[in-house]
């Protein structure tokens, strides 16, 4: 514990009874949880539509690419809150983060997409972020089925064409 707080501790114990602590750190503790109904029970999930297509929201989100994947040890948890600092959107801005070997691609949703560019332009780079890219990925084919190609995703290999035996 440090200081500051066996301070505050000290004062709270003179000033108020047991009771009154213990019912205060109760009331705080539960109002960072949700109610029971927010919470999902096992195994449901909100509906995305079923389709496989893109969430709610983000039919015409932008992809883009960044110049860290999983060799660089690239995670979502590690590339969101870049994205947004970077970019100035929030977490809600930001869709799909798919991660490949040396890039990894993401979705900014299409009202975020041109200030997300503009920031992009003014943004600077902080030093441990040195040699970091981020840029608009080149859709292929139709924007609104675009799914960047992941690493894991190699083509089947080819077969060898036969040779006649010889009889």
């Amino acid at each position: 514990m440090e200081e500051a707080d066996r301070e505050l501790a000290a004062h709270l114990v003179e000033r108020l009874a047991p009771e009154a602590i213990a019912a205060a750190l109760v009331q705080s503790l539960r109002s960072d949880m949700p109610s029971p109904e927010d919470i999902l029970g096992p195994g449901e999930r909100p509906e995305r539509g079923g389709d496989g297509g893109p969430r709610p929201g983000f039919e015409g989100a932008s992809w883009f690419r960044l110049n860290a994947g999983r060799r660089h040890n690239a995670d979502p948890r590690w590339l969101l809150p870049l994205i947004c600092r970077y970019g100035h959107v929030t977490r809600s801005e930001i869709g799909a983060i798919r991660i490949a070997a040396n890039e990894s691609y993401f979705q900014v949703s299409e009202r975020a997409t041109a200030s997300f560019v503009k920031a992009l332009r003014r943004a600077k780079i902080a030093p441990e972020d040195e040699g970091l890219m981020i840029e608009l990925a080149e859709p292929r084919g139709d924007s609104s089925s675009y799914r960047p190609e992941m690493a894991h995703e190699k083509p089947a290999p080819k077969k060898k064409p036969r040779r006649p035996k010889n009889s």
